[in-house]
C-alpha cells in the first residue's frame, strides 16, 4: 500500500493503475495534483519518477493503454491523452472536451482495439482516438444526468451506463446513432461491473450493491442485493474476480 512517497502523504487517490510489468504505478492523485508516476520495482522503497498536471488540476478517471505508453486523464469534462512511454517526460498528445453544458462525468472506457474512447458525461460521448493527436467525435447518447460509470460488453456492441437515476443499456453498434435498449433503477448507482459472460451486472450504490440480470437487455431484473451499514462511505467502485465469483467494492 502506498501511503507516502518521497516524504509526501498520498491521501486522495481517485484511481491507481499498475503497469503490466508491475514496475510503475500511475496514481490519479487529487491531493498532490494530477498524475503521479511512481517506481515500485522495489516494493520496500517506492520512488517518485515524475508527474503530469492536467489543465484543471483534477482527475476523475485514469485509463492506461494495454502497451502502457498512453494515459487517458479525465477531469469530468475534458480528456487529455498523454504519452507516458518515457515516464520521466509525460507529454500531452491531444485532448477532447466533452462539455455540453448539461452534466458531468466520472469514467471513461476504451474499446478492445483502443481505437475508440467512450466518455461518461451526460450520457456517453463516443470518440475516435485512432489518431490521438486529433480525437474525433463519432456520436453520443444523452440522458442529461451525471454519468458515474460505463462498461462495455465483451463484443463491444453494448454500453452499460450508471448514474444517480438508473442503469441504462445502450446499443452502440452504430456509433453515430446509439440506441437505448433498456434500463433498471437502483439506489443512486456509482459503479458497475459485468460478469465474464456478460449476463449479470454488479452495481455499487449508496447502500451496498445490486446484482442484476441483464441477459435480456430490454428487461433487466434484480436477482439479489447486499446492503451495508455504510456509515457515510461512498461505494464508488466495484471489481470482480477473474472467475466472477467474488465482488470487491
Amino acid at each position: 500500500k502506498l501511503k507516502s512517497v518521497w516524504g509526501r502523504q498520498i491521501d486522495y487517490v481517485e484511481n491507481l493503475i499498475i503497469s503490466a510489468d508491475e514496475t510503475i504505478a500511475y496514481l490519479a492523485d487529487n491531493y498532490l495534483g494530477g498524475l503521479q508516476i511512481i517506481n515500485i520495482s522495489d516494493r520496500t522503497n517506492p520512488t517518485f519518477i515524475n508527474s503530469y498536471l492536467p489543465n484543471s488540476g483534477y482527475i476523475e478517471d485514469l485509463k492506461l493503454s494495454k502497451d502502457g505508453k498512453t494515459a487517458f486523464i479525465y477531469d469530468g469534462i475534458e480528456v487529455e491523452i498523454v504519452d507516458v512511454s518515457n515516464p520521466l517526460t509525460p507529454t500531452l498528445i491531444g485532448s477532447y472536451n466533452a462539455d455540453d453544458g448539461y452534466g458531468y462525468g466520472y469514467s471513461t472506457t476504451l474499446s478492445d482495439d483502443e481505437s475508440t474512447l467512450y466518455i461518461a458525461h451526460s450520457g456517453v460521448d463516443i470518440v475516435d482516438i485512432s489518431n490521438p493527436a486529433t480525437p474525433q467525435f463519432l456520436g453520443s447518447y444523452d440522458n442529461f444526468n451525471y454519468t458515474s460509470d460505463i462498461v462495455l460488453s465483451a463484443d463491444g456492441s453494448k454500453a452499460y451506463l450508471v448514474d444517480s437515476l438508473s442503469l441504462e443499456i445502450i446499443d452502440i453498434t452504430d456509433s453515430a446513432n446509439p440506441v437505448l435498449l433498456g434500463s433498471y433503477t437502483p439506489d443512486y448507482a456509482r459503479a458497475i461491473a459485468l460478469s465474464p459472460d456478460g449476463i449479470i451486472a454488479y452495481i455499487a450504490d449508496y447502500v451496498g450493491f445490486k446484482i442484476v440480470d441483464v441477459s435480456d437487455s430490454a428487461n433487466p431484473s434484480l436477482l439479489g442485493s447486499y446492503d451495508i451499514d455504510w456509515g457515510g462511505e461512498d461505494f464508488s467502485d466495484v471489481t470482480l474476480s477473474d472467475d466472477g465469483t467474488l465482488a470487491y467494492f
